[in-house]
């Protein structure tokens, strides 16, 4: 939202604000937490992500752990997991709050996006490897869950879908 509709952001940090403190008024112990998109904040093609990461830390008062989804096929990471939780421990870990992984995966094939002329090479021994480096970054920090949503690829939904979606959807597949 901070990038791709900015003039909106200011609206959500309030809805944020609002919807925690209610509901900690209303359920004191009920874990509530925002998640933020790794891959967005450290798209090197997008100008604003310091201004992006630092408003995400605004955000960080009114929120129980610091929650990330991260698919690092989706910007060609998959090689840099390690790199990307060092980062992570770099910038949020003054906050003392225990992390979650929100959303996360890796492709067990490759995948060839015409229209954006990208290829992100998934093999099943790259999936075992950047799954590896998740657990071992849960292993090694106070990390809540780790969800590792796309455990099988969506050939079947996919091809429901093709043609009504931008290619960019292949990713899912």
């Amino acid at each position: 939202l901070f990038h791709h509709s900015k003039p909106k952001w200011d609206g959500y940090t309030k809805l944020h604000r609002t919807v925690y403190e209610a509901l900690k008024r209303a359920y004191p112990d009920l874990t509530i937490f925002v998640s933020f998109s790794l891959q967005n904040l450290l798209n090197l093609g997008w100008t604003d992500r310091v201004e992006m990461l630092n408003a995400s830390k605004d955000l960080m008062e009114y929120s129980d752990l610091v929650g990330v989804s991260f698919y690092p096929f989706a910007t060609l990471l998959s090689s840099q997991v390690e790199t990307v939780f060092a980062w992570l421990r770099t910038e949020f870990e003054g906050f003392g709050k225990p992390y979650v992984i929100s959303e996360s995966g890796e492709t067990a094939e490759p995948i060839v996006i015409d229209g954006l002329g990208v290829t992100s090479p998934g093999s099943t021994s790259l999936q075992k490897i950047v799954l590896t480096s998740f657990l071992n970054f849960a292993d090694s920090t106070d990390t809540e869950f780790v969800i590792w949503y796309i455990a099988r690829d969506y050939e079947a939904a996919f091809e429901r879908i093709r043609g009504e979606v931008p290619d960019f959807f292949r990713v899912w597949q």
